[in-house]
């Protein structure tokens, strides 16, 4: 027998009960659309390397890389090339040469950048080298050597990086490559890969490729140190030297210099140069691209000339010789700044 009491709290009981009923499906509801999202949101956000841009000229690599779905197009969300008017003092000749039409332009695009390289702002030494797509043992032994030990020290402020072209054509020998340069810049976040097709002649935009990329990517360095992936140097001699030069200079190309060097003009030699190419018989004072070394400003400079110069494809010759005394820069030498093949 249910007494008055317990008859009057009947249905504020009920009401309790309907009311914690609601309470938990709200909950419940809450928790389903959060796992919802959860599984099935946005993928973590990843870097350039480990997400590369793939366009007309590296088609076919999804297959080969064993990819499971299509590649995004994107490019580096880090770095901005600064006005030359942040870099050098605008000269009245520098001013008049600026003022010149591009008539070699530079349209590439960097499918692999490490954007995170230079990005604090703390590279004092930037190591470049150029390296063709299949020298694959060329770059696995330049980073055993002493110049990787040296960039990997943090002490040193100095960063090693690798600057290649694309590999031409499509065929499966040029797409396993890509393939491979594109799992190899995912293990070691040290290539710059441009989408011109990388052969001999092409050098001239590998060095190019090489001045923008610092230029927009590393201008907060201090010295570039470029040298060839199949050299041997002295990196403390080399630190040393270029320290010593820039004590006192900071338009500078630092190499070994080779004067009263003749132009090869018979047409079956690798280094065949014609006449419409370049008139004179002899070349002009230059350095050797085994390892050149400049400041930051410098390689800014280079890069403006590289853009109105008129073109010569043996890069060394072009970029320290011909672009190197259209901004004034000084050819040097230095005993310790040397390489050996």
């Amino acid at each position: 027998m249910t007494s008055p009491a317990m008859s009057r709290c009947a249905p504020t009981r009920h009401l309790h009960n309907v009311t914690f009923l609601v309470i938990c499906c709200s909950a419940m509801t809450s928790f389903l659309l959060l796992l919802h999202v959860t599984q099935t949101g946005s993928p973590r956000h990843t870097d350039l390397l480990s997400d590369a841009t793939y366009d007309d000229d590296t088609r076919g690599l999804n297959q080969h890389a064993g990819a499971t779905r299509p590649r995004r197009e994107r490019t580096p969300t880090s770095g901005v090339m600064p006005d030359i008017s942040e870099v050098t003092t605008l000269h009245p000749s520098l001013r008049e040469f600026l003022a010149r039409p591009v008539i070699n332009p530079h349209p590439f695009t960097y499918l692999l950048t490490p954007e995170r390289t230079c990005e604090a702002g703390h590279v004092t030494f930037l190591f470049s080298v150029p390296s063709a797509p299949s020298n694959f043992q060329r770059r696995r032994k330049v980073r055993r050597s002493s110049l990787a030990t040296f960039a990997k020290n943090p002490g040193n402020n100095a960063s090693l990086l690798f600057f290649l072209g694309s590999p031409p054509g499509h065929s499966k020998r040029a797409n396993n490559t890509r393939a491979q340069i594109y799992k190899e810049a995912r293990n070691y976040q040290d290539m710059v890969l441009e989408n011109f097709p990388d052969i001999y002649r092409n050098i001239r935009l590998k060095a190019v490729s090489m001045l923008k990329w610092t230029s927009t990517y590393c201008h907060t360095a201090l010295y570039v140190i470029r040298t060839d992936d199949d050299v041997g140097v002295d990196v403390m001699n080399l630190v040393q030297a270029i320290r010593h030069v820039g004590r006192g200079r900071d338009n500078f190309i630092l190499g070994h210099v080779v004067e009263n060097s003749k132009l090869i003009r018979r047409e079956s030699s690798k280094y065949f140069i014609s006449r419409e190419e370049y008139a004179e018989d002899t070349w002009p004072k230059f350095a050797l691209g085994g390892v050149l070394g400049y400041p930051v400003k410098t390689v800014r400079l280079l890069y403006e000339a590289s853009l109105r110069v008129k073109a010569v494809w043996l890069e060394d010759v072009y970029i320290t010789a011909l672009c190197g005394r259209a901004v004034n820069a000084t050819l040097l030498s230095h005993p310790l700044f040397t390489f050996v093949h």
